[in-house]
């Protein structure tokens, strides 16, 4: 995240940010594909950090760098980890208004409690899940 925001500091423009972020981005994506899970996990943190350094993710960088952080952990079987970054990704997803990313970390969150053993809690995300997937044809 420090490289990142040095990086960042000199930027000027939006679009430059954009491409910055873009780039940490797609080396995080490469890294995933690569399974080299914490060297992923490491760039969508510089992404996260990068879109929350008041600029204006139109293309929605954040939301995916959270919800493949959430991928990998799942992958890793850390479900508190799943939980914790779905909730991060329900929160932004109320704040952006994007139905579509919402019902998938509810999703995510439900698999999650389900591996726990948690089913009432698994059971509540997944009916708040259809209920919205419903209202968005999806």
């Amino acid at each position: 995240a420090n490289q990142a925001l040095h990086a960042a500091k000199d930027l000027k423009s939006e679009s430059l940010k954009d491409l910055l972020i873009n780039c940490y981005y797609n080396l995080a994506s490469s890294y995933q594909k690569l399974m080299l899970y914490k060297k992923a996990l490491n760039y969508y943190d510089s992404v996260i950090f990068l879109c929350n350094q008041n600029f204006v993710d139109t293309k929605n960088f954040q939301l995916d760098a959270r919800l493949y952080k959430v991928d990998i952990y799942f992958l890793l079987g850390d479900y508190q980890k799943v939980t914790d970054g779905s909730n991060e990704g329900i929160n932004l997803s109320l704040i952006k208004k994007d139905s579509s990313y919402l019902v998938y970390f509810l999703n995510r969150k439900a698999q999650a409690f389900t591996y726990i053993n948690y089913l009432s809690q698994a059971f509540t995300n997944v009916s708040s899940a259809i209920s919205i997937a419903k209202k968005i044809d999806d």
